[in-house]
């Protein structure tokens, strides 16, 4: 196998099974204090969610929250 192929491989693994997310949605890297992430690790194993689904979650009542004190 050429260079060239094992590369292309690469990208299109990259592109499709590690990247692929719908179209109205957006990634984003959030950096945390360790202390923070293990608090919110726990909370969210706590209400049967993912991390990343409480951090969602926050967000949007956040936002819920400023909109209708605006």
């Amino acid at each position: 196998m050429s260079t060239l192929n094992l590369n292309f491989m690469i990208y299109l693994f990259w592109e499709v099974f590690l990247l692929a997310i719908g179209p109205d949605k957006a990634r984003t890297n959030i950096t945390f204090d360790i202390d923070l992430k293990n608090k919110l690790t726990k909370m969210a194993k706590e209400d049967n969610r993912s991390l990343n689904n409480l951090v969602i979650k926050v967000l949007q009542d956040y936002v819920r929250e400023r909109e209708k004190n605006t």
